[in-house]
This record gives C-alpha cells, structure tokens and sequence, in this order.
C-alpha cells in the first residue's frame, strides 16, 4: 500500500496514437496509483506540457505529425530533468539510435510485457545515476559529456569509491574499465552486484580483453563496449541498459 501512496504523488504522461495499447499501459499505471494523463499525439502532449509538469514520459516513436524523438528533444528544452521512454515496434529504425544516442532514458520494444514497461518506469522516476569507473581523466570527461545529454553520472577511478558511490546513492547502470591499472574486475563486480543486485554493468574494453567476456558475463557484465567509445555509442548502450530485463 505504501508504494501505491507514493505513486499517487506521480504523474505519467502516455502518448500514442495507437488507443489500445495507451489505454492499457494507462490503466495499470492507475492500478499501482499513477496519476496518468493520455495523449494520442506528440503535439496535444505538448500541449498538456504547457498546463503541467509530469514525473515521466512515455511515448511513441512513430506517429501521425511530429515523432517520438522530436516530442523529446522538446521535452529536453522545456522541461529538462524529465526522464523519458520511447517504444517502439522498429528496433533498428534510425530515429531509435538518435533518440538513443540523445540521452533518451530506455527504449521499450513493442510489443513489450506490461510488467516490464512498468518496472522500467519506476527506475526512471527512482532518479537513478550512471556510475562511470575509469581512469580520472576519462571519468571525468565522460561523466561531463553524459551530463550535457541530460543524464546524471558520477566520475570514479578507485574501485573502492565506486562501492562508496552505490551505497550512498541510487545506481542502475556502472560503466566500468575493465582494464584499469590493478583493477581485480571480479571482486569489484562480486561488491557492486551484491549492494545492487539489479544494477547493470557495461564492461569497457580492449580488443585483448575481449576473450574474458564469458567469464565477466557470469559476473553480472550485461554488456561489452570495445574502447575508444564514443558519447552516442555510450548513451545508447546506457538505454539499452536501463530497458534490459533484470
């Protein structure tokens, strides 16, 4: 009952031109206590932004008039802050890497289990951090790219400060250098799984490292990234993370 209370103080916006599947993400959003508010296009959720601030977005990709993406750049510039899911039934469509690569919270593949969409919304509204552990130079430069695509991150290089991070603050996705100098990779990933069993793990790595990925695999690594990445590359695995089943 308590979670259902906090709920109510939440509000959802659900845009999709398709009525049958907003009215019933709608509906159990009500049911776990979700104020929720519909749209069956980007432009009349805008116009809903204009009345109201909303706790998170869900919407669309592709509809009749302006996009998913389009309706979250503007969400990006009007009310920025807010995380925001986008679903969609073409995975591999070039508006899904943009929207990605922009710093989009998840994409949700249609069609998608109900129970899933909703747990990945309530990540969302946990205000959750990426924590990044690399060397101190690239935390940083990466923690402050993320951050000017909206997202929150944290800049670690010790391994002990990445277990300090997590147990002060809500992580749902670590970005660890797998090579870092001194870096026992399995003990840290044994630390942060066992603190924060549903966080997701991206193992940055090099070309050399890429044999220990079954074994890191075991460790709760939920995907890999050969270095040099780029921001776009790195945000969109971020989404793909975050949209992943635990």
């Amino acid at each position: 009952m308590r979670g259902k209370e906090m709920n109510a103080q939440r509000r959802v916006l659900v845009v999709d031109d398709e009525a049958g599947l907003r009215t019933t993400l709608a509906a159990n959003l009500e049911l776990e206590g979700f104020e929720v508010s519909e749209a069956p296009t980007a432009e009349a959720a805008l116009e809903q932004l204009q009345h109201q601030r909303f706790d998170v977005i869900v919407s669309d990709i592709r509809m009749p008039g302006m996009t998913g993406v389009e309706l979250f750049r503007r969400v990006r510039t009007e009310q920025p802050g807010v995380p925001m899911l986008l679903m969609t039934a073409f995975a591999q469509e070039e508006l899904v890497d943009s929207a990605m690569g922009d710093g989009v919270f998840a994409i949700l593949d249609k069609p998608f289990d109900v129970q899933h969409a909703l747990d990945v919304i309530a990540r969302a509204l946990a205000a959750p951090a990426v924590l990044v552990v690399d060397d101190s130079v690239t935390a940083r430069a990466t923690v402050a790219a993320l951050k000017s695509r909206g997202l929150q991150a944290i800049a670690v290089s010790r391994p002990a400060d990445a277990i300090g991070a997590i147990d002060t603050q809500r992580v749902d996705v670590c970005v660890l250098d797998v090579a870092l100098p001194g870096l026992d990779a399995a003990h840290v990933l044994k630390e942060l799984r066992a603190r924060q069993p549903h966080m997701r793990v991206i193992a940055l790595t090099s070309t050399m490292q890429l044999h220990d990925a079954p074994r890191l695999s075991t460790l709760g690594v939920s995907s890999f990234m050969r270095k040099p990445v780029t921001l776009s590359a790195l945000t969109r695995g971020i989404a793909r993370a975050r949209a992943s089943r635990s």
